[in-house]
Order: structure tokens, then sequence, then C-alpha cells
């Protein structure tokens, strides 16, 4: 019996190669749309070029470590997967249609798992960036120490003369709007008392005695009471005239105020004594045969009184009709009583004050 020169051996079935996805020059030579190209192109159901390697070494960019020294930083991986995202709609008609083990539908989680993978490496870069900012930013601002030093430095003859020109600017500019406000001030004041001056016949005169109240208080005024009223008025005078560009003529301005000291004086209201009495002549049939004290009180009487809605000579107070009070009564108010008129009936105190 001879030996069998053959066997028979089991040979494995070849494994089936995968689906090649076609290229978009043959779809378009079987009539597809552009669009339809476009649409699968990013579905990723279209073979793709081979991808260009590119060399990291040559892309390696020089990034600013904190420390001022240059570090290489590497290279972005360019992916050659398009950026497509799908809606839940369309995963399902694609999954539906590429089955699991598909060459589309792993290329479609390998581009989903690298968009991911790139995301999270972009926000590190942001934060990396973050980072150094702060530093820099940290290096821009002086520290307690070399603020210090800065300090001690010496001082240079040009950093002195700007100093000088600013502090000269500052004080000219600060002069110029004193000289200003001075000026608006004054001119208020001024109009203010015009207008007072048109209210009482007798202001400059009042005014004058009002000066030598306030330079001797305790000789012109003795009582301790009107003493303290003088003085509140006083300060009142002081605050309306350093503002008196905010009054109004109807409003309690210098002017009046000044005219309410100098009826506190012992003189005011009183006329001076005639030239005959002053020189020592006495004519026994001047004035009716009346003494100079009699006419003294006749006068100031007048002068009080001024309409039927005065005072009378006994004293005391009596009730007048609103249209009996004229300049005259006006005048013979107190300040007091002069501002409750003004308040209570505006339009006759502006009719008899404006004449």
């Amino acid at each position: 019996m001879s030996t069998p020169t053959t066997i028979e051996v089991v040979v494995p079935e070849a494994a089936p190669e995968p689906a090649k996805l076609p290229a978009r020059e043959d779809l378009q030579a079987q009539g597809w749309s552009a669009k339809e190209l476009e649409s699968a192109e990013k579905r990723g159901m279209l073979a793709t070029k081979p991808e260009v390697k590119i060399d990291a070494q040559k892309e390696e960019k020089e990034t600013p470590k904190a420390d001022g020294v240059l570090t290489p930083e590497p290279a972005k991986k360019v992916s050659t997967l398009p950026d497509f995202e799908m809606t839940p709609e369309q995963l399902k008609v694609f999954e539906t249609t590429f089955g699991k083990g598909t060459a589309p539908r792993a290329m479609y989680y390998r581009m989903k798992n690298e968009r991911q993978s790139r995301q999270a490496a972009e926000a590190k870069a942001r934060e990396l960036e973050a980072r150094l900012k702060a530093v820099e930013d940290a290096k821009t601002t002086p520290t307690p120490e070399e603020q210090a030093d800065f300090e001690d430095q010496p001082l240079t003859i040009k950093a002195l003369k700007v100093m000088q020109l600013q502090e000269q600017q500052a004080i000219d500019k600060a002069q110029r709007e004193n000289q200003e406000r001075t000026s608006v001030v004054v001119a208020a004041q001024n109009e203010q008392e015009a207008y007072a001056k048109t209210i009482y016949t007798d202001y400059d005169q009042t005014v004058g005695l009002a000066k030598e109240v306030i330079t001797d208080l305790d000789l012109h005024i003795p009582e301790k009471r009107d003493q303290t009223r003088v003085l509140r008025l006083v300060r009142e005078l002081q605050v309306a005239a350093a503002n008196a560009d905010k009054l109004g003529l109807d409003d309690d301005h210098s002017a009046m105020i000044a005219y309410e000291i100098g009826k506190f004086h012992p003189k005011y209201g009183k006329t001076p004594a005639p030239k005959g009495e002053e020189t020592g002549s006495k004519d026994p049939k001047a004035n009716g045969g009346l003494t100079a004290e009699q006419m003294k009180r006749i006068e100031a009487n007048n002068l009080r009184r001024g309409s039927s809605a005065a005072i009378p000579a006994g004293g005391g107070k009596r009730t007048i009709s609103v249209d009996d009070v004229d300049m005259a009564t006006l005048n013979a108010m107190t300040y007091t009583e002069r501002k409750s008129f003004r308040d209570t009936h505006p339009e006759k105190y502006a009719r008899l004050v404006r004449g």
C-alpha cells in the first residue's frame, strides 16, 4: 500500500472586506445633485481624501510663560472629520439606516467624540489664558514695597516743574471761581439793597444804626433778651449775605435783616433835633408855642402812626382792615409782623412794596 502524498486541510473563510464608501465623483457621475452630495458629505457617507499629516514640530508656537520664558506650545491637531451635529430625528433615521458595525455609524460617533474632546481642550486653553493674564496684571500692579521704593526715588527737576505747574493751575482755577462767585454775590446784594430802599425811606439811616449796634452791643442794647435776638439776626445776616445770589427780593435777605437790627437802636424812629435847638436859639412863638420835647413826641407819633391804622397815642393795639394797611403801617410793623403779613396777604404786600 502506497503512502498518500496529499492531505486535506481546513481553509478559513476570508473575512469580508469592509464596505467602501463611495467617492464624491462616483456619486456625481451617477446623477446625484449638489444638495444631495453636500448632505451625504455632512453625514460622513462619502469617502474622504487621504489625511495630510502636518509636522507637529513646524506647528509649534512659542507662548510666554508667567516668568517671561518662551516655551513651545503643542500644535493643534487638525481634524479631517466634519463638524456636524444631528437632530434627534436625523439621528434616529441615521441609526436605522446604518446599523451597528457599519462604517458611517462608526465615523459619526468618532466625529462626535472628537468634537467633545476639542471643546474640552478649548476650555482648558481659555482657562490657561485667563491665568496668564492674571499673572501679567499682577506684574503691572506695584506691591507696597515697590511703591515705597518709588516714593523714595529722588525728584527730578522736570518732575518738580510739572508739579509746580499743576499746583499753579489749580490755584488759578480756584481764584477765578472765587472771583466769579464774589461778583455774583455782590451784584445780588446791591440789587437787594436797592430794593429795600424803595420800601424804607430811612433805610440808610437805620442801617447806620445797625452798624453801631453790632459794634457795641452792650452800650446800645442793655437788655439781655434783646441782645440775644440781635445776635441771632447777626448770624442770619452773615449767612444771607454769603448766599445772596440764592435769595429772592421778597426773601429775608441781608438788606432786610440789617434794617431789622437797626430798629433795636435807641435812636431808631427819632428825628434829629431842629437846627434852632442845636444852636441854642429859642423862639417862644415857634411851633405854635410848643417846646422841642413836645415837638419830638408829636413827630415820633406821626412816624409810627402814618395812617388811621396805626397804634393810638394811648398805646395798645386795634384791629384794622387789610385794605387800610398802607406803607406807613407796614413800616411800623416789626420784622415778625411784617413777615406774617407778607405770608398771609402776599398780593397786598406786593402792591405796597412795589408802589
